[in-house]
């Protein structure tokens, strides 16, 4: 499985959020993403949190980040028909951090965008301010 380790550029994102087929999860704290804004339609889930957030039933984690929780079958993540989950913070450390906790609970097919949010600014992506 030469995913599990991918990693993702800022033409992947911003291709894959036109398309609509990635969920792109964001791990930076909450007033992170209020002072600077996220790549759009981002989901925040903290990295301190990004454990118990997995955990959660697929009811609950529906209720509280207004998405599908990804599944684990067959060995990848399938989230909305098979789509890949992108995983950044702002320079890529706590993304690659959570990366490993996911895939610690199933979860293989993840990608991570290692220059995460300062690369999006720096390529002058789209921001959703909050």
């Amino acid at each position: 499985m030469g995913q599990q380790n991918s990693g993702v550029t800022f033409d992947d994102v911003k291709a894959g959020i036109e398309n609509k087929n990635v969920t792109v999860i964001d791990v930076r704290n909450p007033e992170e993403l209020t002072n600077t804004g996220k790549i759009p339609g981002a989901i925040n889930v903290p990295l301190p949190s990004i454990k118990s957030a997995f955990e959660l039933s697929d009811s609950e984690f529906k209720e509280r980040f207004g998405i599908n929780k990804p599944t684990t079958e067959d060995n990848s993540v399938i989230v909305h028909c098979d789509n890949s989950v992108i995983v950044h913070c702002l320079t890529g450390k706590r993304a690659a951090s959570a990366i490993e906790i996911l895939k610690g609970l199933g979860y293989l097919n993840l990608k991570l965008y290692s220059g995460s949010f300062s690369d999006w600014q720096k390529n002058n992506g789209p921001i959703e301010k909050l």
